[in-house]
């Protein structure tokens, strides 16, 4: 027997776009078309923007505060450093006078792993749901036989929360050459500002191929490093017996 369609019941407070992703939010939100309605429970998918980067016009176009029940899905881990604007934080954004007075509306949360799930099941009194991010299959995909064998570079692609000084060269330069070059608004300037800058220089001092055996951004140094965490400890003998 074949289960029913679940029943409509959510609205989206607004259809998020970012292109150039594959799989982005875009695809995850089109794969809730069955859960739609025009009247249901107001759906967030991203407070960061509402009440995060983009609270004032949010503010100021009254789209928030929430003055109707509503669920959202939390993106943003709560350890985001404060120099990359930790205004998408959790923490941030739990303090502001909007959320606050939405907050009483709130029927559940959604994060995108079991970790954020669990730290936000600690700090509030709704129900918190880690959800699996659903993704299509793409034309070409990696092959571990095809890679030892012609020995392809692996570029990591994303940007956000990355530490852009750890990756080293590629093929066609470096990597910070790569993002001036690729016309992201959000990104492009301040990478095209780091070389004009001389910031960035693939010196063998930094960017050494003849030292990197497995990842570009894992060069062996032969100094242990001290003052770590448990959980840092851990990550760190893992990656020193991979060498």
């Amino acid at each position: 027997m074949v289960d029913p369609l679940p029943t409509p019941k959510l609205t989206f407070e607004r259809s998020l776009v970012f292109p150039g992703q594959r799989s982005g939010w875009r695809f995850a939100q089109a794969s809730l078309a069955a859960l739609l309605t025009t009247d249901g429970v107001l759906f967030d998918t991203m407070i960061e923007r509402n009440f995060g980067r983009l609270r004032d016009t949010a503010a100021a176009e009254k789209r928030i505060p929430y003055r109707r029940p509503y669920v959202a899905c939390v993106h943003v881990p709560p350890e985001i450093p404060a120099w990359f604007d930790d205004r998408k934080s959790f923490l941030a954004i739990s303090q502001t006078a909007a959320w606050q007075e939405s907050w009483p509306f709130c029927r559940g949360l959604f994060t995108l792993s079991r970790a954020m799930r669990d730290w936000l099941a600690e700090r509030v009194d709704v129900p918190v749901v880690a959800l699996h991010h659903p993704t299509e299959i793409p034309a070409v995909r990696f092959e571990i036989d095809r890679y030892l064998a012609e020995g392809e570079r692996v570029v990591q692609v994303g940007w956000w929360l990355r530490r852009l000084a750890a990756v080293g060269l590629t093929g066609s330069g470096t990597a910070v050459g790569m993002l001036a070059a690729s016309g992201m608004k959000h990104l492009a300037p301040f990478a095209q500002q780091a070389l004009d800058g001389g910031y960035v220089k693939p010196t063998k001092r930094i960017f050494d191929n003849s030292k990197v055996s497995d990842h570009f951004a894992i060069i062996p140094t032969l100094q242990a490093p001290s003052g770590l965490s448990d959980a840092e400890q851990r990550l760190y003998d893992l990656v020193v017996r991979r060498f």
